[in-house]
């Protein structure tokens, strides 16, 4: 038996012994009816018989709506019987892929026998694909960083309700979110159409760090699939450093040491807990206290508290600076006298 169990396009291989030529192999028909195929009669991808040897089955590649006709109707790809002589072996069966939205209880028959003979010929395969009900993850993301497309690709199946795939299915397949640890979004392009029953998404990114996220795929009148537990949930990290935060200062007063928060955050505001640059403070209020120059070390995980001390009564902002990112600014700061 040759070629593929799903959709079989390969001729059957033709029988022969010795120096003589014996029966050819089954042919290949692929055929596709948009309505009902109703099968009264025979459609047959059949070796022929001989003396000499006998071929296998072909291949029958079908797609319908509707498969109906009669009980003496047939689908075959059987192998070539053996002929006269004893010592001749029967040709292998074929392969025949059926799928279709429905079938009657009066559809057709469908036959892969291995021919007769001294040896007789391997059964061939039938595969049969009913109506798609499902969704199925054959692949998903593992451990990423935020922003940064999800690997491996996401992979979606079309299967009917014995789990087969449909790989005649276009079916549109949409992506989403499933557990969402962080109130992330998912980016890129969320909905595609499958091809040969597979939809593939390769273009998604999360943008918020978290751990324990899943995906959720979607398509219209078919059951869902969850990325877990079939696949494992997986983990969103925070990228490289490329802006510095200032947050914390509260009503100030003059004189008074007051706390700020300093953090390392990625291009999504994300901590960057791998951050280990300088950071120096600068700000308006030219009497200001402030922390010295401080080099963040790994143990801080991206973020540090400090201590800042307005001396004068008035409206002002603090800034922290990093060598290669985006300043942190916290401004208009109202720094007034207690009562």
């Amino acid at each position: 038996v040759y070629g593929s169990q799903s959709h079989p396009t390969a001729l059957g291989t033709g029988g022969g012994c010795g120096s003589s030529t014996g029966a050819a192999g089954g042919g290949a028909l692929k055929l596709v009816v948009l309505g009902t195929l109703t099968l009264n009669g025979t459609i047959s991808a059949n070796s022929g018989s001989a003396v000499s040897g006998n071929g296998s089955g072909g291949s029958l590649w079908v797609t319908t709506g509707t498969f109906t006709g009669t009980n003496t109707g047939t689908l075959s790809a059987n192998g070539g019987a053996g002929v006269s002589n004893a010592v001749r072996g029967g040709g292998g069966g074929g392969r025949i892929a059926l799928y279709y939205t429905t079938k009657t209880p009066t559809a057709p028959a469908i036959t892969v026998a291995g021919g007769t003979g001294n040896n007789p010929g391997n059964l061939g395969t039938i595969h049969e694909v009913g109506p798609a009900t499902q969704l199925a993850f054959v692949a998903s993301p593992g451990n990423t960083i935020a922003g940064q497309v999800l690997l491996p690709q996401l992979q979606v199946e079309i299967r009917d309700a014995n789990g087969k795939l449909r790989v005649v299915d276009s079916t549109q397949v949409t992506i989403a979110i499933g557990a969402n640890p962080s109130g992330g979004s998912l980016s890129g392009t969320l909905t595609r159409n499958a091809v040969n029953g597979v939809a593939t998404f390769s273009d998604l990114s999360i943008n918020k760090v978290g751990t324990g996220y899943t995906l959720r795929a979607t398509a219209a009148g078919l059951t869902q699939a969850i990325s877990a537990p079939t696949f494992p949930a997986f983990n969103v990290t925070a990228g490289s450093a490329t802006k510095l935060s200032v947050s914390g200062i509260t009503n100030p007063t003059p004189g008074v040491p007051t706390s700020m928060t300093v953090k390392a955050q990625d291009a999504f505001d994300n901590t960057a807990t791998g951050y280990t640059g300088t950071v120096t403070f600068t700000s308006t209020d030219s009497t200001a206290t402030l922390p010295a120059n401080y080099t963040f070390v790994t143990a801080d995980l991206g973020e540090k508290n400090f201590l800042v001390t307005f001396n004068t009564a008035w409206t002002f902002s603090v800034t922290a600076t990093g060598s290669a990112i985006t300043p942190g600014i916290q401004s208009n700061i109202p720094v007034t006298m207690s009562l």
